[in-house]
C-alpha cells in the first residue's frame, strides 16, 4: 500500500526532526565554534575523540547544553527530509512505469529528483533562519519577500544541492539495493 503525499510529508517531518535532534550534539562537536559577538571562528579545542568533545561541551553544565542552538539545524533537516522523502517514490514510479527506464536508471533519476527537492525545501528555511536574528520566522520571510522577491528564498541553492545531493543519491541507491536483498 502506497503512502499518500501527506503521509510521506508527515514522515519526512518526523524523521527529519528525530534525526537532527539526536545527531545535533555530534554535529556540533565536529564543527568549529563561532563566537556570536564577533562572528570569528574560534580554534577548536584539541579533543581526543568525539566522546571527549561531547564531555567537554557538557562539563560544568547540564546535559541539555549539548542541544544549545539546535533549533535552526532541526528545522533545516526537517525541510531536507520532507523534500527528499515526498519526491522519491513518485519519481521512481514515474520514471520506471511511464518513461520505461530500467530499474537502475529509474533509481538513479529518482534519487537525483529527491536530492533536488531535498535542497529546494531546505534552502528557504536556511535563508529565513539566517535573516531571523530579529523577529519571528514569518516576519523574516516577509522581509525577504518584500526586499528581494520570491527568488531570494532560493539563494544558495546550488551550494545546498552540492552539499546534500550526493549523500541523498547514495542513500537511495543503497536503500534500494538493501531492499532487494
Amino acid at each position: 500500500m502506497a503512502l499518500t503525499l501527506y503521509q510521506e510529508a508527515s514522515c519526512g517531518l518526523i524523521a527529519g526532526a528525530a534525526e537532527a535532534y539526536f545527531s545535533f550534539p555530534f554535529v556540533s562537536a565536529c564543527l568549529p565554534r563561532v563566537d556570536p559577538t564577533t562572528l570569528s571562528v574560534v580554534l577548536r579545542a584539541k579533543y581526543r575523540n568525539i566522546f571527549d568533545a561531547l564531555y567537554s561541551m557538557s562539563a560544568n553544565k547540564k546535559i541539555s547544553a549539548l542541544w544549545t542552538n539546535a533549533g535552526p539545524y532541526v528545522k533545516t533537516r526537517m525541510g531536507t527530509n520532507v523534500g527528499m522523502l515526498t519526491s522519491y517514490n513518485p519519481s521512481l514510479c514515474y520514471l520506471r512505469d511511464s518513461c520505461g527506464l530500467s530499474e537502475t536508471r529509474a533509481q538513479l533519476g529518482a534519487s537525483a529528483v529527491s536530492a533536488f527537492f531535498g535542497a529546494a525545501c531546505s534552502v528557504p528555511v536556511k535563508n529565513v533562519l539566517a535573516q531571523g536574528k530579529s523577529g519571528s520566522s514569518l516576519d523574516c520571510a516577509l522581509k525577504i519577500l518584500k526586499s528581494r522577491g520570491p527568488l531570494a528564498f532560493f539563494s544558495g541553492f546550488s551550494r545546498q544541492f552540492a552539499l546534500v545531493g550526493p549523500p541523498i543519491m547514495i542513500l537511495w541507491f543503497a536503500y534500494e539495493n538493501v531492499r532487494k536483498l
